[in-house]
């Protein structure tokens, strides 16, 4: 029989089997390469996981992504498989009302995004009653009055507080 493996599994496999090993390589905001181990990428993964868990994200449940191409966006991409969650990604040229489509469609009650236009996007969708939605997680550290968002940051950091075994 063949083995059964999943893509969160897999980057377990090689975070542990090859933790400093370069993973991901992004351009930074001062035009130097930037690199993320394998290592890093997998703890990211888990403590996205294991914070999206904290929101109340469930098993099947889908979560909202929209942003451009970058480290943060395959960090959330993979956290939210390994919460056992499902992607619904969004194109970043998507207008307002697209993204109020996606995110109803999926039933998402968490939302990720990369940057302000994209918050505002969310933002707007919510404010015109087009989608209901518990927290917005940004990816980009951004100031909001709003209780609902917060940073990709805080969300890894607080699941960086609970054990692997909450997985």
């Amino acid at each position: 029989m063949a083995e059964t493996w999943t893509l969160p599994g897999r980057l377990a496999r090689w975070a542990s089997e090859r933790p400093d090993r370069k993973a991901l390589i992004e351009m930074g905001p001062d035009g130097e390469w930037v690199s993320t181990t394998w290592g890093e990428y997998g703890q990211a993964v888990r403590h996205l996981a294991k914070g999206l868990i904290s929101l109340g994200v469930q098993s099947g449940d889908g979560v909202a992504l929209i942003g451009n191409n970058r480290r943060d966006w395959v960090i959330s991409q993979m956290g939210i498989s390994a919460a056992a969650a499902v992607p619904a990604p969004i194109y970043a040229t998507n207008t307002v009302d697209q993204v109020a489509y996606i995110v109803q469609h999926c039933r998402a009650k968490v939302a990720i995004c990369d940057n302000e236009a994209q918050l505002a996007k969310y933002l707007a969708a919510l404010d015109r009653g087009l989608i209901e939605i518990d927290h917005i997680i940004t990816m980009d550290p951004i100031d909001s009055e709003r209780a609902m968002v917060t940073s990709l940051a805080d969300v890894i950091a607080r699941g960086s507080a609970d054990p692997d075994d909450e997985l």
